[in-house]
């Protein structure tokens, strides 16, 4: 039984819960399969985790994932889940007010990746990463045109 006063409705609990899941396991991903000099096994260091990570890490090592899993997806995931955070937060206001806030970070991902192709901005363009990026947004839309 929902209570009508409640803070946040079932939908968007539920759409909270799908964002920190996908947030989750792209954080996993990045941990258990990357390589542990980024920035994300400082974090890890700092609390204390270190050891029950390389148990973990130690315990995975012998799956093969793919380069575009290890490499992309959790890109992917972590587009979706502010994707999904952003819609929730603000699905009572106006379209292109959701639609503002929900892909201008998305759209900055796959501009940064796109101005690396062309060698206008330092890194490694990859077409997977743009992929992750682009496919998150292509579904929020297709959601919203559907809706409406």
């Amino acid at each position: 039984m929902e209570l009508k006063n409640s803070f946040l409705s079932t939908y968007q609990v539920s759409s909270l819960s799908i964002s920190v899941l996908m947030l989750f396991m792209g954080g996993m991903l990045y941990l258990l399969f990357r390589d542990d000099s980024l920035l994300m096994f400082e974090w890890v260091r700092s609390v204390g985790l270190e050891n029950s990570l390389n148990y973990a890490r130690n315990n995975t090592s012998w799956l093969f994932i793919s380069d575009w899993v290890k490499y992309s997806l959790p890109d992917g995931l972590w587009c979706a889940s502010y994707i999904l955070l952003m819609a929730t937060i603000w699905s009572n206001k106006k379209f292109i007010i959701r639609l503002i806030w929900t892909i201008s970070l998305p759209c900055i991902a796959v501009i940064t990746e796109l101005l690396q192709l062309f060698g206008i901005l330092i890194g490694t363009y990859d077409t997977f990463d743009l992929i992750c990026y682009i496919i998150p947004i292509l579904i929020y839309i297709g959601y919203e045109y559907i809706k409406r």
